[in-house]
């Protein structure tokens, strides 16, 4: 399967607060540190300013805000909650090289899906877990077949 240049990407978040509208042009970016064994090799931290999403290594893929979805339940989300999560159109003429050579997905993405477990305190920030899709249409589930990649990070605040 071969990378499309047009991408799309979920943000999905279990927040409360989570308003289905796209983000403002001045919104301030937001830091994703990375927490599992793939986020740390081949992402580390990720910063998240809409119109871009940055690498540790300084490599970026752009993204435009594309609507909104749903986690309907608790067995599909990674956090035991069924979740809402917003989608991305990402763009980029090719998928930059990250950490050790490697890219999002061997193949490259088409989709994104990405939710949040809600902070439980000062010591314990949201996690957002994230999952990639290699697929010409949108992921029908959490766990869709054409899952290639996993990450889990923790908002910085």
């Amino acid at each position: 399967m071969t990378a499309l240049p047009g991408l799309l990407l979920a943000l999905a978040t279990a927040s409360p607060h989570l308003d289905c509208s796209p983000p403002s042009a001045h919104a301030a970016p937001v830091t994703w540190v990375a927490v599992s064994n793939a986020a740390t090799s081949i992402t580390g931290d990720t910063v998240f300013a809409p119109p871009r999403m940055t690498f540790a290594n300084g490599k970026s893929v752009k993204v435009f805000f594309d609507g909104c979805g749903w986690i309907p339940t608790k067995t599909s989300a990674p956090h035991g909650t069924a979740s809402i999560y917003t989608l991305w159109r990402v763009s980029s003429a090719h998928m930059p090289l990250l950490f050790n050579g490697n890219k999002l997905c061997a193949e490259g993405p088409t989709f994104m899906a990405v939710t949040s477990s809600p902070e439980s305190g000062a010591s314990s920030p949201a996690s957002i877990f994230v999952n990639f899709y290699s697929s010409k249409t949108a992921p029908s589930a959490w766990d869709d077949v054409a899952l290639c990649a996993s990450y889990t990070y923790e908002l910085r605040r």
